[in-house]
């Protein structure tokens, strides 16, 4: 179920709050969506903070003759709890450092060093289920959920249709600075390098798939083919030779008048869906999609200089003081930002759009400890959300650019970027025990966390976690003093 365009981790909550107290128990749903699977390899030099017991579970990878898969590469990027049995949480580098991508012996064996428990002291969780992504390029990649407690598990992986690809820059030159995006699970594909030059993967499953090939530019002005409807009949080959590529569209924009200048801290993302069917994560008939993020000058513009020229944008901005104004309903968007969705052939390259933005509030969380001192040091987090339009969810204004993963395919060796939680909503208490979070959209129920080794949100029976809703009616700051408890020894 994963695309080259799927965002890591993304986190979504469903909130239960009204004004700034805490009425009510938030419930705790993070969904998991991912690139392909791909490890964050800029994280490794990073120690586990809260260090925890390990075991191992053994796959042995075989064909559909039982013949052992030798090169495949497998990577576990999720994982569910006993404590918390609805929710799917990302792996907890922070406990055993950051998944390795395993690749499969002489005899089609991978083990995976998991930790038996994960989370931090104030709230450890149960593993009872691992998520792996299994890709070879010879094979359809493939994603599992299994119990480690079994130990060893055996998976048969099934011979996929073959495509085979070659582009034209606009030279009409034949170039191997390409990558395939696809919509469903054949992004996950992993590609070889032919003599023609181009790609080839035998990893694709049959079926219906939109898909787009892109040549990353130098200049920024990314080379785009049209959506290609690709068809697949079960074991059949594909090839699509020397397809020309061209510069997609520029777009320029600004933020509302309303927005005092200058901009601090701005940032636009794009959701291009070029050619809108069924959801993007669908295993049947989903859309492709591509993603996009830009600065937002001090003077309220901003530029993405190639996007793709069919079908739907969404546009979600965010900047110090103000968010994006929500139009138009998107399906179960709850209390999530969905931003502006436009038509693009609506749109006319020199001609800006205006992105109609609203105030947002500030929070002072001043927290103490029992004996009236404030604490110093604790992570304050809280995390509004984004939907995409038929997509999902994760943190308001985390960006993902497809053209990264684009480059990884065209050289592997490219490391993905880190995962970071805008600063914006994360803040450690100063010595005065207060944290400012800033840009919270207003009159909207959101949660709040509280985190450090001996003190914690006092805990609620019957609850998983101990997160604070709120809600912020009026922009500027308003204040919510918490006072926290010792956390008991042994927890």
């Amino acid at each position: 179920m994963s695309s080259l365009h799927r965002r890591c981790f993304a986190i979504t909550f469903p909130f239960l709050a009204a004004m700034v107290v805490a009425i009510g128990s938030p419930s705790l749903l993070i969904a998991i969506a991912h690139c392909g699977a791909a490890p964050v390899e800029d994280e490794k030099e990073k120690p586990p903070a809260y260090p925890t017991e390990t075991a191992l579970l053994k796959i042995k990878l075989t064909d559909q003759d039982g013949k052992p898969v030798v090169g495949a590469k497998v990577y576990c990027y999720a994982m569910r709890c006993k404590e918390d049995q609805g929710s799917h949480y990302g792996w907890p580098a922070e406990n055993v450092g950051p998944s390795p991508t395993l690749i499969s012996d002489p005899s089609g064996m991978v083990q995976v060093k998991y930790p038996v428990r994960f989370g931090r002291p104030t709230e450890w969780l149960t593993t009872t289920q691992l998520s792996l992504s299994i890709r070879h390029a010879e094979f359809v990649a493939t994603e599992i959920d299994v119990d480690p407690s079994l130990g060893e598990i055996e998976e048969k992986m099934k011979a996929g249709c073959e495509l085979s690809v070659s582009v034209q820059d606009l030279s009409l030159q034949s170039t191997l600075n390409f990558g395939i995006l696809m919509a469903g699970p054949g992004g996950s594909a992993n590609w070889l390098v032919t003599d023609e030059p181009g790609r080839r993967s035998r990893a694709i499953p049959p079926g219906i798939w939109q898909t787009m090939l892109v040549s990353p530019q130098e200049n920024g002005v990314t080379l785009f083919s049209g959506v290609l409807p690709l068809k697949l009949r079960e074991s059949q080959s594909v090839t699509i030779r020397n397809m020309p590529l061209k510069p997609g569209l520029r777009l320029e924009g600004k933020l509302s008048d309303n927005v005092v200048r200058p901009v601090k801290e701005g940032k636009v993302l794009v959701h291009c869906l070029p050619k809108p069917q069924g959801r993007v994560h669908d295993d049947k008939d989903p859309t492709l999609a591509w993603e996009e993020a830009a600065t937002i000058q001090e003077d309220g513009t901003f530029v993405f200089p190639s996007l793709p020229k069919t079908g739907k944008m969404q546009f979600i901005a965010i900047c110090r003081g103000y968010v994006v104004q929500s139009q138009g309903p998107i399906e179960n968007r709850g209390a999530q930002v969905q931003g502006v969705l436009m038509e693009v052939d609506s749109l006319e390259e020199n001609e800006p759009i205006v992105i109609v933005m609203e105030e947002t509030g500030d929070l002072a969380v001043r927290v103490t400890k029992p004996d009236g001192e404030p604490l110093v040091g604790a992570e304050i987090a809280t995390w509004p959300n984004q939907i995409m339009e038929l997509s999902g969810s994760n943190i308001l204004g985390e960006a993902w650019n497809s053209i990264d993963e684009i480059r990884r395919q065209i050289d592997p060796s490219i490391k993905s970027p880190a995962r970071q939680v805008p600063t914006r909503f994360v803040q450690k208490t100063d010595k005065n025990g207060m944290a400012i979070l800033r840009d919270i959209p207003l009159k909207t129920r959101e949660s709040l966390n509280v985190e450090h080794a001996q003190y914690r949100i006092p805990s609620q029976p019957g609850k998983v976690n101990n997160y604070l809703p709120y809600v912020l009616n009026k922009s500027g700051i308003t204040e919510l003093p918490i006072l926290v408890e010792a956390i008991p020894e042994g927890k």
